[in-house]
């Protein structure tokens, strides 16, 4: 006797390998979208830190309020500062990183010779 169609078995094997090729898509494309809200993130730090770089080399020294609001608005638990060293200024910005579920920072340096 010939057999038509597939069998229960071949119907359900096809359907658990689907199935099973769905939840790794949604797994990949979950933690695709968190690496890109972190990348964001870093994106926006470097905006700041650029932007406050740019300030100090213009002389503008009534920045740093209004700059350090903005860093708390952009970045979750946002914070920022400006530390005067000898030959340096050391700016550092930290903020609550959703993906690691820590907080994390950036630090840049910039020399007071150039000015």
């Amino acid at each position: 006797m010939k057999q038509l169609g597939f069998s229960l078995i071949e119907v359900l094997l096809a359907l658990m390998i689907f199935s099973l090729s769905m939840l790794v898509a949604i797994k990949v494309q979950t933690q695709s979208e968190r690496q890109a809200q972190a990348s964001h993130l870093q994106m926006q730090a470097a905006i700041e830190v650029e932007y406050a770089v740019a300030a100090i080399k213009s002389g503008n020294n009534q920045f740093l309020t209004q700059w350090q609001e903005a860093v708390a608005k952009k970045l979750p638990q946002g914070k920022a500062s400006l530390i005067k060293k000898a030959n340096e200024l050391l700016i550092q910005l930290s903020w609550f990183d959703p993906v690691s579920k820590a907080s994390t920072g950036l630090s840049y340096a910039v020399p007071i010779s150039n000015w």
